[in-house]
């Protein structure tokens, strides 16, 4: 012989998820809404069921029943939590990596120092050449020229120090947001 089933207690039937009826449940798909990686509850969710649960004596607010779910809840939560910090983590070390490889974009202040270094190295290395030329032409300036261009080198060595650790800077400036 079949027994009639109740209607008031389908909350109790495995197919239902049990932190859904505590009052939430995180890897409800309507949750989750696409997150990677993250496989969703495929237990019932329904507002009726936890309704039903509610109105029953186990499903008070202080018992032992209901305290079980929130728990179970809670622990789905921080699970899912985990979760996304892990993914986080890994997606800004992905951006960092990328930032390296593809060089962020500096602040103006520092552009603009770059561009006076390059410039104040072009100006020492023009001189350098002509101080160089009139050396060639017996002019006797070959040292000077040569401290010169050693000048603009270094000038433009310290544009490159300069644009790399800007760039290190804001790579690592990057951190998830909370």
């Amino acid at each position: 012989k079949k027994r009639k089933r109740n209607p008031a207690e389908d909350w109790k039937d495995e197919s239902v998820c049990r932190s859904f009826l505590a009052g939430f449940c995180p890897f409800d798909k309507e949750v989750l809404g696409g997150m990677r990686n993250i496989k969703v509850c495929s237990k019932i969710h329904s507002e009726a069921i936890r309704d039903c649960f509610d109105k029953h004596e186990e499903g008070a607010k202080d018992s032992d029943l209901r305290g079980d779910f929130e728990m179970e809840a809670v622990h789905a939560c921080e699970e899912l939590m985990q979760r996304a910090e892990e993914h986080s983590a890994k997606e800004v070390e992905r951006l960092r990596s990328e930032l390296r490889v593809s060089k962020p974009k500096l602040p103006a202040e520092t552009l603009a120092k770059l561009e006076e270094l390059r410039a104040e190295a072009a100006d020492i290395e023009r001189r350098a050449g002509l101080l160089m030329k009139d050396a060639k032409q017996g002019g006797g300036y070959k040292n000077l020229s040569l401290t010169w261009s050693r000048a603009a080198k270094e000038k433009l060595d310290e544009a490159e120090e300069l644009e790399k650790s800007e760039q290190k800077r804001i790579a690592e400036s990057i951190q998830p947001k909370s």
